[in-house]
């Protein structure tokens, strides 16, 4: 690979997540003040600097090879899931896999992985995309058979959010509208069983109708709006939280935006989510620039990280407001938790790395790796 300049990223991009994650830090101190706050502060400042650190060794590799290791590391995370599934439950759930020091979620590097996969996927055999069967054999079928890993692990918000990312990417390589719809009909029949079987129909009608068993599947829920409601406008003011203490159980995590609109009040609330929109922007230009220098390994993974954040934010929001039902998923850069920081961060430096690339090809530098696989002309 030919020698090239110092690197140069995105620092508008960099900056506004670091900003991310100093507003988490101060907002799960608030959330958890009454209750061991600065050691969950000091645990969560532990795993962002770590998380820091590992990536800015993996900032240097590029992403052609992230192409070669998207196949292994599929294998290994949906073998993580496996192992995650017969562990110990916490709260109902079997989601992660307990080590002395610390528990590892493989859902949340699933999400990850599972769009350098596809990406690897389309980028490598776009012949493929002309037989239907090949690519529903090859690249389809084993993304929604992890998902329904996922979902006996009751973990239905990952698999929600992966299932949204292939659709996406699915849509991006010109895969009919008809097909996707053919798809989504097909696995809506399946997704309902296993709602039944499990159980987790009572949990979508407590978040409908949380008032039903306000003692019971319902609390939660009540807590998430009546913090909400509380805060009006201009918020109670940090800290000043009533409801995290007591009706709010995962409020450092889970509920974390009913404490923020509790606290900062609604014009908080659409700060950050505006904060959001432009982040979401930001990499989809980034995407688009290295789809349209013919990057499409790279291109693929900026849309599906796009879509990944996007999706967590949604879901989460949701939650809160009663729209949707709780699924135990994080707001990005913010909620607590070692595994969801680590590859938010993580997904920041394929950002970093993707926009970096698409500077240096600019500057006729080749980035495309020893053997360039390259998108059919006919979809780009």
């Amino acid at each position: 690979m030919n020698q090239m300049p110092r690197k140069k990223i995105d620092t508008s991009l960099l900056f506004g997540v670091l900003c991310l994650l100093a507003f988490g830090l101060v907002m799960i101190y608030s959330t958890t003040i009454m209750k061991q706050g600065s050691n969950v502060l000091k645990l969560q400042m532990t795993y962002i600097a770590a998380s820091i650190i590992i990536v800015r060794f993996l900032f240097e590799i590029p992403l052609w090879w992230w192409a070669k290791l998207a196949k292994p590391l599929f294998i290994v995370v949906t073998v993580l899931l496996v192992i995650a599934g017969l562990s110990r439950p916490i709260n109902g759930a079997s989601r992660w896999i307990h080590l002395p020091f610390f528990n590892i979620q493989p859902s949340e590097l699933f999400k990850l992985w599972v769009i350098l996969y596809i990406a690897d996927f389309f980028q490598r055999r776009s012949e493929a995309l002309a037989d239907i069967k090949r690519t529903m054999l090859v690249g389809i079928l084993p993304t929604i058979g992890v998902c329904v890993t996922m979902f006996l692990t009751k973990d239905l918000g990952s698999s929600i959010v992966v299932l949204a990312i292939l659709a996406v990417m699915l849509y991006l390589v010109k895969i009919p509208i008809k097909l996707l719809f053919k798809i989504g009909m097909g696995a809506l029949p399946i997704i309902v069983l296993f709602m039944v079987v499990t159980g987790r129909f009572n949990r979508f009608f407590a978040s409908m109708e949380p008032f039903d068993d306000p003692y019971g599947r319902g609390a939660q829920t009540i807590g998430s709006l009546l913090s909400i409601n509380s805060g009006g406008f201009l918020g109670s003011g940090l800290g000043n939280g009533i409801f995290k203490n007591g009706f709010l159980p995962e409020s450092h995590n889970d509920f974390i935006f009913a404490v923020i609109t509790d606290e900062l009040g609604w014009i908080g609330a659409i700060i950050l989510v505006i904060t959001y929109v432009w982040l979401c922007y930001r990499i989809v230009k980034i995407a688009a620039t290295a789809r349209n220098l013919k990057l499409y390994f790279n291109s693929f993974v900026g849309f599906g990280i796009s879509i990944l954040i996007a999706m967590q934010c949604l879901v989460h929001v949701g939650a809160n407001f009663s729209v949707l039902p709780n699924k135990g998923l994080t707001l990005p850069f913010i909620s607590y938790g070692g595994s969801s920081t680590f590859v938010m961060i993580l997904c920041l430096m394929f950002v970093l790395r993707i926009d970096y690339e698409n500077r240096q090809t600019k500057l006729g530098y080749d980035v495309s790796g020893p053997k360039s696989h390259h998108f059919a002309a006919n979809n780009s």
